[in-house]
């Protein structure tokens, strides 16, 4: 298994490698207390792809060490997410939504992900996979519009949902083929 964050340059899969790209919010970084709201998903993503013996390449939009993009080219990283996704086999939603409104940054209220939810589930949704913790607030509507476009049922837990990406990518890769 191969993870590249978008601070690294894009690797390209192999003809027959699989590409999983993992969409969902990523973790602000709070100027005023100079933290992150929260721990990203996304290590723990990595892990289990690793522990699943996933052989293709993981898209991973964040830094590699995890550290905080507090100065953020937005441009920048948003035409390393738009390459990567459409190198992607299969674009994997994770939503662990959190809205704390005692918080500058809402915490991961995941705005920018219900876009790109949207716009990939009109775009292929064959290509989309989608699941979030059964705690997750305000999903009902992605939960709608997935099942509707696709005929499944969201993942209810990270392994599960990736599992089901993996198993997506190996039957668009045989359609291919």
């Amino acid at each position: 298994m191969q993870a590249n964050y978008s601070n690294q340059p894009l690797h390209h899969p192999t003809p027959g490698q699989p590409a999983i790209f993992l969409a969902g919010p990523t973790p602000r970084f709070d100027v005023a207390s100079q933290q992150l709201i929260s721990a990203s998903w996304r290590p723990e993503a990595v892990r289990i792809f690793a522990a699943l013996g996933y052989e293709g390449i993981v898209y991973a939009p964040e830094n590699h060490d995890a550290s905080p993009q507090r100065e953020l080219d937005l441009l920048k990283q948003a035409r390393w997410e738009w390459e990567a996704l459409d190198a992607a086999t299969v674009v994997l939603f994770w939503v662990p939504r959190v809205i704390d409104r005692s918080l500058p940054t809402l915490g991961m209220p995941a705005f920018t992900t219900n876009v790109e939810f949207g716009f990939h589930i009109g775009k292929n949704p064959a290509k989309v996979i989608y699941g979030h913790p059964e705690s997750a607030p305000k999903t009902r509507y992605l939960d709608a519009l997935y099942t509707e476009h696709t005929g499944r049922q969201p993942g209810k837990t990270l392994e599960e949902t990736i599992t089901q990406a993996i198993a997506c990518a190996r039957a668009l890769q045989a359609q291919d083929n």
